[in-house]
């Protein structure tokens, strides 16, 4: 007897790819495809999707380097940033687009010995409280080093991470994230490579449709919220499971 078999609808995910860029028609897609594509297989979620989004986020270095392996030659966004010196080389190699969140990044930045400049994206605090620098003052801090740092392409981005799905309770919150966020970009000089908007930013909050966008849930057929299913967002499930009845 056959155990569970997942099956992986790539005309869906395609089909969820055009439907988010219907709904933020102004910004360039980033596809989140951490955690083995959240599941659906990293390299055959990229390759169904080369033609459909702009870019592709990972957690880690080790998934952006086997997309490069299996041909996927868009830009990769190491939505962690990196952790060792002995990194860099490698995400200036295959250039790559990394996350910086803390001065412990930058210091590794001013002293690697890289083929060609990083392309990073300063990574803000504004509620999440897992990664980013909180304060406009390190913001700043962080800001001004990479501009001086010739292994640092310029300009910079900035890039946030959203907290909430944004519920009608949590609405306010939300509202000081937006508010937060566009008070560093626009108090710092951050330029157009600005990238807010997740899952549940892109379906209700029109707001946070920023230059980049980035899709993670909803690609793969899957509601950001408790209170509205994937069907009424127009939304394809990707992955089917099967089994048998004993």
């Amino acid at each position: 007897m056959k155990g569970v078999t997942a099956y992986i609808d790539t005309a869906a995910l395609v089909h969820n790819a055009r439907r988010i860029r219907e709904m933020a028609p102004g910004s360039r897609l980033v596809a989140v495809v951490k955690a083995n594509g959240y599941g659906h297989g990293l390299v055959e979620v990229a390759r169904a999707l080369k033609d459909h989004a702009d870019a592709f986020a990972v957690s880690r270095l080790t998934e952006a380097l086997e997309l490069r392996a299996h041909g996927v030659t868009l830009p990769v966004v190491l939505l962690e940033g990196f952790y060792n010196p002995e990194d860099l080389p490698l995400i200036s190699h295959h250039s790559f687009l990394t996350a910086v969140h803390d001065l412990r990044q930058v210091e590794m930045l001013e002293k690697a010995r890289v083929e060609k400049p990083v392309g990073v994206w300063v990574k803000a605090d504004i509620g999440m409280h897992r990664l980013g620098a909180w304060s406009l003052e390190e913001l700043s801090c962080i800001r001004e080093r990479l501009l001086a740092c010739p292994q640092v392409r310029k300009p910079l981005g900035l890039i946030a991470h959203l907290s909430v799905p944004a519920t009608p309770a949590e609405e306010d919150y939300h509202r000081q994230q937006l508010a937060r966020f566009f008070e560093v970009a626009d108090k710092l000089g951050f330029g157009e490579d600005l990238c807010l908007a997740n899952s549940a930013g892109i379906v209700r909050w029109p707001r946070s449709h920023t230059p980049w966008v980035r899709a993670g849930i909803i690609l793969y057929g899957i509601s950001p919220f408790e209170d509205e299913d994937a069907g009424a967002l127009g939304l394809r499930p990707v992955m089917t499971l099967k089994s048998s009845l004993i």
